[in-house]
């Protein structure tokens, strides 16, 4: 991974304040991101555990969803300060930032009819499919925010630089294993089963990506 060393220099009491509040925000979107693959964990495990699977299998998908919008969310309101003026690097974040709330919208309802009971098997497969393809297309984000901040301290760089790096790349082929399995599940082989795994691969995606995110930005800030 390229390395962004920015020089030093003085900077005003509101720029450290501004920059303050956005690390806050920041921070609070993925420690959110983080609790709902906690969460989403819990419940398919539970579900492959055959506590009401078909049940958990959709909850999952509501609380990734769930999740997945209020990361999103929070790193739309510091899109400029995680961006600057690069054309390239609003592109990629924003479309990354995009997918990430879109398609976490479009799990969230999809989930939420499946626990209706609206063609709850298909549904849930269809949602795995969907927040497969998000993780794998949102890891360009996650990326962008581990080289957009900068670093308090040249010990903290070689100390931890290349965390959410590596978090990143775990999203995207996570995500290229929960579509898959979404789509077997589709189709009819073991779908519930699948299904499950599809959710924990998710789970346990956003949840590394969220404490990656929580701690570069802390570091960036101590």
């Amino acid at each position: 991974m390229a390395t962004i060393i920015e020089e030093r220099r003085e900077t005003t009491p509101s720029e450290t304040r501004a920059y303050e509040k956005a690390a806050k925000v920041i921070t609070g979107g993925a420690v959110g991101e983080g609790i709902g693959g906690a969460a989403t964990i819990v419940l398919t495990i539970l579900g492959l555990a055959r506590l009401i699977p078909l049940t958990m299998a959709a909850v999952s998908g509501i609380v990734v969803g769930g999740a997945l919008m209020w990361e999103g969310g929070m790193l739309a309101s510091q899109f400029n300060k995680l961006t600057g003026e690069s054309f390239a690097s609003r592109v990629q974040f924003g479309s990354g930032m995009g997918a990430q709330f879109v398609g976490g919208a479009a799990g969230c309802v999809l989930s939420i009819l499946a626990l209706l009971g609206v063609y709850p098997v298909a549904l849930v497969s269809i949602a795995a499919i969907v927040y497969g393809v998000v993780l794998a297309v949102s890891s360009i984000s996650t990326y962008s925010v581990d080289v957009s901040l900068p670093w308090k301290s040249a010990g903290n760089q070689a100390a931890y630089q290349g965390g959410v790096f590596g978090a990143a790349g775990v999203q995207f082929m996570t995500g290229f294993a929960a579509a898959v399995l979404g789509i077997l599940g589709l189709v009819g082989l073991a779908t519930l089963t699948l299904d499950l795994v599809a959710m924990l691969c998710v789970g346990s995606a956003i949840l590394l990506s969220g404490t990656a995110i929580s701690a570069r930005v802390f570091k960036s800030i101590s």
